[in-house]
């Protein structure tokens, strides 16, 4: 929230506030910004930190471990309530980035896009660095949810909820993941997707079919804390095309279907972009 001046109730009270007397001046307001977020973030690792929940710093980044869920899962605080933490992976999270931790990142990332790892690389590597998802899809990655009770072991690799929290007229979206490696155009005449894009744009869309199936509202409840009315698609595959005559075709069709079709480069890209304004 923002306000003219930070009166004593404002500055007790847990929610991040920022002063707006320098609206003039944008790059102050940010910094002031910057340095009301972090100190939140600050508040919250301590807070987690008085829980019990595992919290180490590496390479400019936060990342949490979550024993805490295993041993008491229905603790509460001002800052974690147990019952609503989805996170399902069994290693570390990186829940807070610095400039040297969107860095490493990015070279991290590279390097997995450079040896053409494996889709299970690649999913481990978006557990592990949720933000990288996050500021791709603006939505709150959610691996391996929800495990569909119709047709049961039935799962998208990704969902995302909405970043401000649940809300039922805001668009639930499926992400189905392939390789960085995998061909997004096929070689024959009347060029269009390929094989492997096209049978990923079928999984989603049979995602999309379960996730409206009355026999899936608890499975759906229990994984997002709410039905969501409204259902997007999208698959992540490859790279961009770099023949121009390539990237023609690739983008006509890209406009021709409602799943939205995203290739690694482009979400490195957003990563990257970042970097010049951190180090200015």
């Amino acid at each position: 929230m923002g306000y003219y001046e930070l009166t004593d109730e404002l500055l007790k009270d847990t929610h991040a506030q920022f002063v707006t007397q320098y609206v003039h001046y944008p790059s102050v307001t940010l910094w002031q910004i910057k340095n009301i977020v972090e100190a939140y973030q600050d508040r919250v690792l301590d807070d987690y930190r008085r829980l019990g929940i595992v919290i180490r710093m590496e390479k400019g980044r936060a990342q949490i471990c979550p024993a805490l869920r295993l041993r008491n899962p229905q603790t509460e605080s001002e800052y974690y309530f147990a019952p609503a933490d989805r996170r399902n992976n069994r290693g570390w999270v990186t829940v807070r980035r610095d400039g040297d931790g969107i860095r490493h990142d990015v070279e991290l990332f590279q390097a997995l896009i450079d040896q053409r790892a494996t889709e299970r690389e690649m999913h481990r590597f978006f557990e592990e660095h949720p933000a990288i998802l996050m500021e791709s899809r603006l939505g709150i990655p959610i691996s391996h949810r929800p495990n569909f009770t119709c047709p049961a072991r039935e799962t998208p690799d990704f969902a995302f909820s909405p970043i401000l929290g649940p809300c039922s007229d805001q668009p639930l979206e499926l992400m189905e993941l392939k390789g960085p490696g995998e061909e997004t155009l096929a070689r024959h005449h009347h060029r269009g997707f390929s094989h492997k894009v096209h049978a990923a744009i079928d999984q989603v869309r049979d995602y999309q079919r379960y996730l409206d199936d009355p026999r899936n509202i608890t499975t759906i409840l229990k994984a997002f804390g709410y039905l969501p009315e409204q259902s997007k698609l999208a698959v992540l595959i490859g790279l961009a095309p770099g023949d121009d005559c390539d990237k023609e075709i690739f983008e006509r069709r890209k406009n021709e279907t409602t799943v939205s079709i995203i290739t690694y480069d482009e979400i490195l890209q957003k990563q990257a972009a970042q970097l010049p304004c951190l180090y200015r």
